[in-house]
């Protein structure tokens, strides 16, 4: 299996699961864990654990105001300003329609319409 063809497993709000695809460094991290350090899950996903793990992170690091849910928030926004296609940022979040994702994040759109537009530069 290679992370081009590898996909986690996530349960969202009411049991509702999605397949999303791994990147190269979320393949080797569960890779690591799994063969080299024999773990049979990644990580404790109890919620309390992760809460207070996260919230370590944040205090070392100096971020305040921040929570479980800001990781996901953060996401979907540096999907969204790389200029990622809003119905697949929708689809990796889990949104049950890609206007709640318009929602969200049309804020951060705006330069990636001016891009769309200049596209068009030289071909009319």
């Amino acid at each position: 299996m290679t992370s081009n063809s590898a996909k986690l497993n996530l349960s969202g709000k009411r049991n509702k699961t999605r397949y999303v695809p791994m990147n190269e460094l979320v393949f080797q991290l569960l890779r690591r864990r799994h063969f080299i350090e024999k773990q049979e899950f990644p990580f404790d996903f109890n919620y309390e654990y992760l809460f207070k793990k996260i919230a370590k992170y944040y205090v070392a690091a100096g971020i305040k105001n921040a929570n479980v849910h800001t990781l996901r928030k953060t996401f979907g926004s540096l999907m969204v300003q790389a200029g990622e296609n809003i119905l697949a940022v929708s689809k990796l979040l889990g949104h049950s329609s890609v206007l709640v994702s318009e929602k969200h994040y049309a804020d951060l759109l705006g330069s990636n319409l001016v891009s769309a537009v200049k596209s068009l530069d030289g071909k009319m």
